[in-house]
C-alpha cells in the first residue's frame, strides 16, 4: 500500500489523540509529524514508518528498538517518549512513534542563517552535548548516537527554556 501523501496526514487524527498539524521531515518510508495532543494539550512530533513498496522488515525491527530506547531514557536534554502504536488509515498502514515536542531551530538551521557563535558558546554547547553523550554512554548496554550532527541538535526559544540549551532533536532518527 503506498504511503499518504503529506496532505492526506494533515488535519488526520491518529489514535484518537494526535490531531496532525504539519510535516517536519520525509524520508523513504517514514515522516516526521507536528501534531497536537488533543489530552495533554500540548505539541508533540510524532516519527512514522509506512508499509510501502520501499518497506523492509529491518526497518520496522530497528524502529522498534528505538522506541524501546527512548522509553528507558529520562534525559532534559533528550526529547522525552511518550507513545507509541498502529496506524491503519486506508491511505497508510504502519507504526508511529511520540515524543514531546521542542521549540526551537537546529544548530544547522542557525549556521544557515548567518548566525555566529563566541566562543564561549561554542564551548557551552560543547559541554552540554557531552553531557548527553555522557549520558548515552552510561546506559546498560551503552547507547551510540550513530548520526550526531548540527541538524540533530536542537536550540530552543526563550518560552520553554533558556536560549542555548540542547537537546538533541531526531535522537529516535538513525540512532544505532
Amino acid at each position: 500500500m503506498a504511503e499518504a501523501s503529506p496532505p492526506a496526514w494533515l488535519g488526520k487524527c491518529l489514535n484518537n489523540r494526535y490531531e496532525i498539524r504539519k510535516e517536519l521531515g520525509k524520508a523513504v518510508g517514514r515522516r516526521t509529524l507536528l501534531a497536537d495532543d488533543t489530552q495533554a494539550q500540548c505539541p508533540v512530533v510524532i516519527k512514522v514508518i509506512t508499509f510501502g513498496n520501499d518497506f523492509e522488515w529491518a526497518n520496522l525491527r530497528l524502529f522498534e528498538r528505538e522506541g524501546e530506547v527512548l522509553k528507558s531514557l529520562n534525559h532534559a536534554g533528550i526529547p522525552g517518549y511518550l507513545d507509541y502504536f498502529e496506524i491503519d488509515l486506508p491511505s497508510a498502514k504502519g507504526y508511529a512513534l511520540v515524543q514531546s515536542y521542542v521549540h526551537g531551530q537546529s544548530l544547522q538551521e542557525h549556521l544557515q542563517t548567518g548566525r555566529s557563535f563566541s566562543e564561549a558558546d561554542v564551548i557551552d554547547i560543547a559541554q552540554r552535548l557531552l553531557t548527553i553523550l555522557q549520558y548515552l554512554h552510561s546506559q546498560m548496554p551503552p547507547i551510540i548516537h550513530r548520526d550526531l550532527k548540527p541538524s540533530n541538535i536542537l536550540l530552543s526559544d526563550r518560552t520553554g527554556h533558556s536560549q542555548g540549551q540542547l537537546y538533541l532533536g531526531h535522537l529516535y532518527l538513525l540512532i544505532f
